[in-house]
Formats: structure tokens, sequence, C-alpha cells
């Protein structure tokens, strides 16, 4: 039996997609003002500056490339591509020459039925979605796909209000997808989404609050594109476990209902429902008080908590899954009333780097805690660092992941831009942290010290940064994580949480991974609190945790042994209804 696809393969694709994507997406800046791209503010938009808005072009030359380069050539491939170049291509000339709805909208009928035609892939049945039976497409099924392709496409374009928004719920989207996709055994899907996740990070790079630029109706359609192809394929492979297409809209279902309702207000008040304005879900939760910084986390969190639902339920019937999303739609919408209430206490007024302008101390310069910074700094780097280097017993598989994690610090983390893009460095920080951490646990073996030693670490790295809030109400408001942030926190904690009981994994790593993105926590609020005043500290621990992790990966290379175990990846399978 044939592997699904090799983990150094999907390492390959992450990582060219993400080093393509951060290498293309700036120069698309140049580009974006020869053409006159730009994005000028309006009284509907909630950026005051213009903005490029071409950057979607380094997500659709990344993702195309690697699929042609290294995928199996064969038909669904073929028209994948396809389909692909063709959204990608309306989307450029819409930001470019600003098209008619009309004439956007025939471009993404073309792309989809491309998709469905070409690769020969539709959904055939919606199963028992309302407890009546099993309701069958027959001869509508293909124009019926094209119509819910196309009705992803727009709502993950109407999505692309806020900075990092569309790119973050789609991170979160291809996370799902791409696990759904292992358990299929579908490896076209898998490395459609492993290629997109890679260019989303490479984009967020530039794109995370407060964006330097912005993806454009290239780079969200393209989105809202591959997501629903990918969906599509699932629902209909047929590989060694079968799954419901309302198990994938349900991963989607965020943008789809507030592009529903969205549509369905301006359709109530005789306007043209493909006409923008100011009525998005986001759009509310800012009018609640909400700021910009708030509003990203908070629709990040929803759109997880939707993936969670649609992965928790999807053994259950159709109609429960669809009554479930019904339900859940109704509550956040139904919330909204009470966001209002709480929204100006948890709103977050400060922007990315806002807190390293300026040379006034938030703490008197006699304070104790205040002098104790240079010092936790050292105790921190080598508390996690030299621990690491002298007791992990790092090989196999885990010299991979040290090799991964070094490759991912080195190309995401912005050394040139780490007064500005704090947000940033301190996600990269924590997932380094998160994955040093979890290498400390799982390299021991039977040393139990190691465990303790981590916990009191972490609960001392606690005490003191709350010690430091405590101090001065500013660093209160550091508790409240950024947008990135809270992608790679919801990311690392889905990790424990879904993946590693999916692969059959040991119960013993799954809580060992998750104890460690708890105990991480503490050290990225230290993080914040550390580079409060010296921006440059970022960057002297990113080159801590990347020079450690290329110890640890070639220490890990030159072992043989693997004690970290495998675990079998379902092998390929095809199904009549989607080569």
């Amino acid at each position: 039996m044939e592997e699904l696809i090799s983990q150094k393969h999907i390492v390959w694709l992450f990582f060219s997609s993400l080093f393509l994507s951060i290498v293309l997406t700036p120069r698309t800046r140049a580009l974006a003002v020869l053409l006159g791209a730009v994005d000028t503010p309006d009284p509907r938009k909630v950026h005051g500056r213009a903005i490029p808005r071409l950057g979607g072009l380094g997500i659709a030359v990344s993702v195309v490339l690697f699929l042609y380069l290294f995928g199996k050539p064969g038909m669904s491939l073929n028209g994948f591509l396809i389909g692909a170049i063709l959204t990608a291509l309306v989307g450029f000339l819409d930001d470019v020459f600003h098209f008619r709805p009309l004439y956007k909208f025939f471009g993404q009928i073309v792309a989809a039925a491309a998709f469905v035609f070409l690769g020969d892939c539709y959904i055939q049945s919606l199963g028992d979605i309302a407890a009546i039976g099993e309701i069958r497409l027959e001869a509508h099924a293909p124009w019926f796909t094209v119509f819910c392709m196309v009705g992803v496409m727009n709502a993950l374009n109407l999505s692309d209000g806020l900075d990092g928004l569309a790119g973050g719920i789609s991170a979160i989207a291809c996370f799902f997808l791409g696990l759904f996709s292992i358990l299929q055994g579908d490896s076209l899907s898998l490395s459609i989404t492993v290629c997109l996740l890679g260019s989303l990070f490479g984009f967020l790079r530039y794109n995370s609050f407060p964006a330097k630029l912005f993806m454009g109706d290239t780079g969200s359609m393209l989105l809202g594109y591959s997501l629903a192809a990918v969906a599509v394929r699932l629902a209909e492979f047929g590989g060694a476990v079968r799954f419901s297409p309302m198990t994938f809209a349900t991963v989607l279902a965020l943008p789809i209902l507030d592009t529903l309702l969205v549509m369905g207000r301006r359709a109530l008040r005789c306007e043209n429902p493909f006409l923008p304005d100011k009525t998005h879900l986001h759009h509310q939760l800012l009018d609640l008080g909400l700021s910009h910084a708030a509003v990203v986390p908070i629709l990040y969190g929803l759109m997880t908590v939707f993936g969670v639902v649609a992965w928790g339920m999807r053994d259950f019937p159709e109609w429960m899954q669809f009554a479930s999303v019904v339900a859940l739609g109704a509550f956040v919408y139904g919330a909204l009333p009470l966001f209002g209430r709480i929204g100006p206490r948890i709103a977050v007024s400060l922007k990315d780097g806002t807190l390293y302008r300026g040379t006034s101390s938030p703490i008197r310069k006699h304070h104790g805690l205040a002098r104790s910074v240079p010092l936790v700094s050292w105790l921190i780097g080598i508390g996690l660092c030299v621990p690491a280097l002298l007791s992990a017993q790092v090989r196999g598989k885990a010299g991979l992941v040290s090799f991964s994690m070094a490759t991912f610090i080195f190309f995401l983390f912005p050394w040139q831009g780490r007064r500005r893009h704090a947000a940033l460095c301190h996600g990269v920080l924590y997932a380094s942290c998160v994955c040093l951490v979890g290498i400390l646990h799982l390299g021991n073996g039977a040393a139990s010290w190691v465990v303790y030693y981590m916990v009191v670490f972490s609960i001392a790295t606690l005490a003191w940064a709350l010690l430091m809030t405590k101090s001065r109400p500013l660093y209160g408001k550091l508790l409240v994580p950024s947008g990135f942030e809270t992608l790679l926190i919801v990311l690392c904690l889905l990790i424990p949480l879904i993946v590693v009981p999916a692969l059959g994994l040991a119960g013993s790593m799954r809580k060992t991974i998750l104890l460690s993105c708890f105990e991480s926590m503490p050290f990225l609020l230290a993080f914040k609190i550390i580079v409060r005043r010296k921006p440059v500290r970022n960057q002297v621990f990113a080159i801590a945790f990347l020079v450690t992790f290329l110890l640890l990966g070639i220490h890990g290379t030159l072992s043989a042994d693997n004690v970290w175990g495998s675990s079998p990846v379902p092998a390929e399978t095809k199904a009549p209804g989607c080569p």
C-alpha cells in the first residue's frame, strides 16, 4: 500500500510555500502602486491610509507553482490548477480595473466549473440534511456544486475586512480540512491545504495588524476557491473514511453564515446584495466598542469553535450537524448585545508595537521589579535552552521537528521589523517555546525531574509576570493576545486536543503536548514584558531559539533511533465520483 504523503514531503511543501510567499508578497507592493491597485480609505472601510492590495499574488503563485511541480498529475490536479489560475486572474483584474459585480460573478462561475467538469468532481448527495431522507442531486449535482463553490468564494471575499482576518480564518479552515484529508487518504487535498497554510503564514507576516498590504480579491477569491474545492473533494473522495458534505460546510460555516445574513438583509431592503456595506459580523463587533485588534482574535476563536463542532460531530447524522450549525450561529448573533456590554472592558486600543514607542518607563526606575527585567531575561533564556541542549534525547522524527521549527523561526520572524510587528514576534516566540518545552518533556523519557522543573519554572515566571502587570496597569493590556498570537495559540492547542488522538498516537503524548502549551503561556507574557522598552530582546530570544533548534536537529539527525514512535498514515484510495 502506498503511503498517503510522507512527512518530509509535507514539511517540504509547507516551507517552500512559506518561503516563496514571504519573498513574493512584499514585491507586490511596488506592482500594486504601479498599477494603481491601492485601497484608499472611505466611510465603509476601517483603515485610515492608502494600502496596496495585490498581496494575494504571492499566495496564488506559491500554491499553483508547488502543486504543479510536486503534485501527482491527473484530472483532479489539472482541474484544480486551471480553476485556481482563472480565479486568481479574475481577482487580479478586479483589483486593478474594479469590475462590476456581474463580471466578477461570471468569472467565479467559470473557474468553479473548470474544477467541477475538468476534474469530474462534484457533490452528488446532501445526505439526510432535513431529517426526511437522503437528498440526491442527480443531474443537478455539477451545477449545484458550482453554485456552492461560488458562494464560498464570495463568503471569503466579503470576510476580508480587517487586517489578518481572511488569512487567519482560512488558516484555521486549512488545519481542519487537512486533518480530514489525512483521515480520508486524499493526498491532493492534503497537498493543497499544506501549500495554502504555508503561503498564508508567509502572507500574514505582512498582513497582521497593522497591515502593510492587503490580499485583495486576488487572494480572498483564491482562498475561497481552494477551500471550497478541498471540501468538495473530501465530500466525494470515498477514502478509508467518508464524511458528509455537511461536515465540511460546518468548517466554513462562519463566513458562509455571515454572507447569507448580510445578503439577506440587503435583499429585504431592496438593495443590490452584491454591493458592499458595513453590516458584516466584524463591523457589528466594531460598532459595539471592540477595537480592531480585539475583533480579529474573537473571530479566530469563533472559527475554531465551528471547526471543533465539525470534528466532534463528524459521525452524527447530517440533520443533527445542520441543526448544530444553525443553533451555534443563532447563539453567536444573539450574543451580540452581550458583547455590547462587555466589549469596552476587553477592547484593546493599542496598536501593534505602540507599547514600544516613547522613552518613558511604565515603572519607576528605582522600582525593584524594573531592575529585575535583565536578570529574568537571562534566566528564561538559560532555563529553557540550556536544559534542552544538555538533557533532551532528541532522536529520529524529533530532529525533523527541530529543523522545521528552526526554519519556521528563520523565515517568519520579522528580523527587520521587530518594533512595528511585535505581535508577530511574540507569536513566533510562543510557538518556539511550546516546541522546545515539548522536546524537554518528550525527549527525556523516565527523567521525571524535567516535569517538576518545568512546572515550577512556568509558575515562577507567571508569578513574576503577574507582579509586573499589577505594578503598572499598562502591562495589564499585554494579557490580551493579538490576532497572530491567538492564531498560533489556537493551532498549538489543537495539535494535542485533536491531531494527536486522530492519528492514534499515545495518550501520554497528548497530555505532554497540552501541558507544554499551557506551560508556555507564562513565558509568552514574560516575553512581552521583557521587550517592553528594548524590542531588540525579541531578536535575542529568536536567535537563542533558532540556534537551540538547529543544534537539536543536528543531534536528532545523527541518531537513527526514534523515541517518539510513528503513526500509521492511511493509504490513498479513490472513488468513481472524484478521481
